[in-house]
């Protein structure tokens, strides 16, 4: 570990302890090993434990890292700019759909340059998760338009959304659990989570069906030993976008590659990184619950997968 990672406090401790109890217990029931994509949905996601379930600040100066509507309001006005081009093309009046918003600064901004545009939408809904954020959120637009936050519904789910209009997701895709995956001469495996001496470690699994398939679409010239991951809810979460939006546009912002960069010999490693204050943290075990984990997006697998959807 980074011996230069700042120390959490006596809370943040606690919390972090309290996450390892429930993994280290599923990892035991599950015969000594889960996969890796299991590990990172919990350290995540977990109710009220996980990363972006808890409370603690994540986004900004006082958290982990810092998105680009945090920066200044120029991103955003960019975003509402392409918002406006396309709600003015629809055949009827359009909504805006944002998945992960985030600390709401986003929303804010393009609501807020909607409006000097007269382009303002019928509807902006925010698909969040997190109670936490989605009430951080609701802070954050009161606080800089409050006269357009009746404008702004929450949802939990898409069930029975149709939507004529954009949709939007900034940093959501790297946030996804990745299946990790190590090539090897003697046969490819899955990269799993064990626990052992107090402390979660790698283990090696036989590779589900649907790694096997993916595996087999990348280059058989990279090294023995190469590791790198894979995300198989793209496929799931593009057609689920793709069965409300009835007209309109999607838009993912996101850091990745194409599949022959993402894939590539040099980056024998993978792009799997964690986050905490600012730091870069190269082991997903440190601190679970309260350090970020992200991988880089396969562009070349979000393409396929939207084309498969329809869109």
């Amino acid at each position: 570990m980074d011996s230069t990672l700042p120390e959490p406090d006596e809370f943040e401790q606690l919390h972090s302890t309290k996450l390892c109890e429930l993994i280290a217990a599923e990892i035991e029931t599950a015969g000594g090993v889960i996969t890796f994509r299991r590990y990172m949905e919990m350290a995540l996601y977990q109710p009220g434990l996980g990363y972006y379930m808890a409370g603690a600040r994540k986004f900004g100066a006082e958290g982990d890292f810092i998105t680009a509507p945090e920066v200044s309001p120029l991103f955003s006005d960019c975003l509402a700019a392409q918002c406006q081009q396309v709600l003015e093309q629809l055949e009827t009046s359009g909504c805006v759909l944002e998945f992960g918003a985030g600390s709401g600064r986003m929303a804010a901004d393009i609501l807020a340059r909607l409006e000097q545009l007269e382009s303002l939408p019928d509807q902006y809904y925010i698909l969040e998760l997190s109670p936490e954020l989605q009430q951080r959120q609701q802070q954050t637009i009161k606080d800089s338009v409050p006269h357009l936050l009746a404008s702004v519904k929450w949802l939990d789910s898409l069930d029975g959304l149709k939507l004529h209009g954009i949709v939007i997701a900034n940093e959501v895709l790297d946030a996804m659990p990745v299946r990790r995956f190590r090539l090897n001469q003697d046969g490819n495996k899955e990269m799993g989570v064990s626990y052992k001496n107090e402390r979660f470690c790698w283990a090696e699994l036989e590779p589900k069906q649907i790694l096997k398939e993916r595996l087999s679409d990348i280059s058989t010239d990279l090294e023995n030993n190469y590791e790198s991951e894979i995300n198989p809810a793209v496929e799931g979460w593009m057609a689920s976008v793709s069965s409300v939006l009835t007209e309109g546009a999607v838009i993912l912002i996101d850091y990745g590659y194409v599949a022959h960069e993402y894939y590539h010999p040099e980056r024998r490693e993978g792009t799997l990184i964690g986050h905490y204050r600012h730091h870069l943290i190269d082991d997903p075990f440190v601190y679970p619950g309260l350090q970020d984990l992200s991988a880089s997006v396969d562009f070349t697998a979000v393409a396929d997968a939207g084309e498969q959807a329809g869109l």
